[in-house]
């Protein structure tokens, strides 16, 4: 039986470790939580730090192929390993996509489009380079960090010279990233599939909504015209073929009204689009994928592991399809913070179809992503609509006991 390693075991290691079961492989999972949610669902979890360089080497050994389920296990820690094993998508991957400097760079080079920015080493290269960009920016950490976490939005220049006179309790270590805010009309995601043997598939784009800097709410298909639609997933494909990609890529757009004068967008009729970051593994805008599509992105990750044929991903029926994450503030507001306490009773007389996934962690906190759940309509609004709706009846049960 073929062993798959998965370095991480949240919720997205949990459902891929599923996907790999289904055809006929074994799942290992190495997290340094105990708890991890993966940890549950697989016969072999090694909980370890991310440091241990012989506990990685030996996880590693016993794996035919491993691959990561968030982008900020440390390159350096993998890169020095003596193992042979295959991890998928490939370490350089890795070392770009970890690093949002890095991440600039790379569309820069490549013609990708891109938010303007500037890297800053110390707070004097701040001050010197900030006149390059237009506020509002957005100061970021340029590793680890996401949900919002590591990143100072400054509206005018006053909160520019507060967050300077404060910088050792306010900045994100240097170096750190300064990026153009973009006035958005829509967020979309794309995920694409490379395999070793050469197929290539793109998913539907994915609209998403940010709440708090956490993803609140996707759906499938994006309501945009044809030509966006086109030219997003021909954006997506163009970075998974220059980053070299084997596995899978989530690529984030920002759509933007036009501007004249931005010379990194892509400039498409009455539209700029800006590339904001990869995720090079499955993705929470992706989840939706589960109901919507005929593959969805945990099957495609496995099939690639697993040297299984690709096929092309399709949506399930017509219509459009909603996708809400259930946050750990869902809980709270039950009155709990036990994980296996929510109460799902006012979901009873729910009228129409949906789909609820639990990720089986122990605590709730407030902004923890604790599962999500998916509703079907025909028309985008409704689709929302609904989800929200199932999600809100969640809200001031009382916890079970």
């Amino acid at each position: 039986m073929k062993q798959i390693g998965i370095l991480g075991g949240g919720q997205l290691g949990m459902l891929l470790a599923q996907s790999i079961v289904r055809l006929g492989a074994e799942a290992l999972i190495y997290d340094p939580e105990p708890e991890a949610p993966a940890s549950r669902t697989v016969r072999t979890s090694v909980h370890a730090s991310w440091q241990d360089g012989e506990s990685l080497d030996k996880f590693l050994s016993k794996c035919n192929k491993a691959t990561y389920e968030f982008e900020n296990v440390p390159y350096e820690s993998l890169a020095k390993l003596s193992h042979s094993t295959p991890i998928i998508p490939s370490l350089d991957v890795l070392r770009i996509t970890q690093n949002r400097a890095a991440e600039k760079e790379f569309l820069r080079s490549n013609g990708l489009p891109y938010v303007p920015y500037f890297v800053a080493d110390n707070v004097s290269s701040l001050e010197k380079q900030i006149d390059q960009l237009s506020f509002p920016v957005i100061i970021k950490s340029t590793t680890g960090g996401y949900d919002g976490k590591g990143q100072v939005f400054l509206q005018n220049k006053e909160d520019f010279q507060n967050i300077i006179s404060r910088a050792a309790n306010t900045l994100p270590n240097f170096p750190i990233i300064a990026e153009q805010a973009i006035e958005l009309y829509m967020e979309v995601s794309c995920i694409t599939a490379h395999s070793a043997g050469g197929e290539k598939i793109v998913f539907p784009i994915f609209q998403n909504i940010h709440t708090n800097h956490i993803l609140d709410t996707t759906v499938v298909p994006a309501d945009v015209p044809a030509n966006i639609t086109n030219a997003v997933q021909n954006l997506a494909r163009q970075a998974t073929d220059k980053l070299g990609v084997i596995g899978i890529l989530c690529t984030e757009f920002f759509i933007s009204r036009k501007k004249p004068g931005t010379k990194s967008a892509f400039s498409l009729d009455e539209f700029d689009l800006y590339i904001n970051e990869f995720a090079p593994r499955p993705h929470n805008s992706g989840h939706i994928t589960i109901s919507s599509c005929s593959l969805n992105q945990f099957d495609a990750l496995a099939r690639i592991l697993l040297d299984v044929p690709l096929s092309k991903p399709f949506l399930a029926k017509a219509g459009y399809f909603c996708m809400a994450n259930l946050l750990g503030d869902i809980w709270i507001d039950q009155g709990t913070t036990s994980g296996d306490k929510i109460n799902l009773i006012n979901l009873a007389d729910c009228p129409y179809p949906f789909e609820i996934i639990l990720y089986g962690k122990e605590q709730a906190l407030p902004g923890r992503k604790m599962g999500h759940l998916i509703s079907h309509a025909e028309s985008a609004q409704e689709a929302k609509e609904r989800t929200l709706k199932i999600r809100d009846k969640l809200k001031n049960t009382p916890c079970l006991k």
